[in-house]
């Protein structure tokens, strides 16, 4: 799906009205790293000049960043060597977790 043109093409207009409106995009999921928005949206737009904050289904807030340190445990990835690179690691948790989101639908 990530590399679909429409998926693509979502990206920029989401990029694009940002660029004049404050824009949320929603779900239903109690918990960000179970969401599909989370392993494809958030995870094409990170790093870009903007912030990514969830709300969790307690109210609370958390960064994009929280998120994905509370990822990498739930994918519980083997780790211990000394070439754990923590991007990789991340990479590697979004790619685990999002192939067992996809089994599951």
């Amino acid at each position: 799906v990530a590399q679909a043109d429409f998926f693509r093409a979502g990206l920029e207009r989401v990029r694009e009205g940002m660029k004049s409106y404050r824009v949320v995009l929603m779900c239903a999921e109690r918990d960000p790293i179970i969401c599909h928005r989370f392993m494809l949206v958030t995870r094409n737009l990170r790093g870009e000049d903007f912030d990514i904050v969830h709300i969790r289904a307690d109210g609370l807030l958390e960064t994009n960043e929280e998120a994905e340190r509370r990822l990498l445990e739930a994918a519980r990835l083997p780790r211990g060597t000394l070439f754990d690179d923590e991007a990789a690691m991340i990479e590697a948790s979004y790619e685990r977790m999002g192939k067992g989101m996809a089994t599951n639908t």
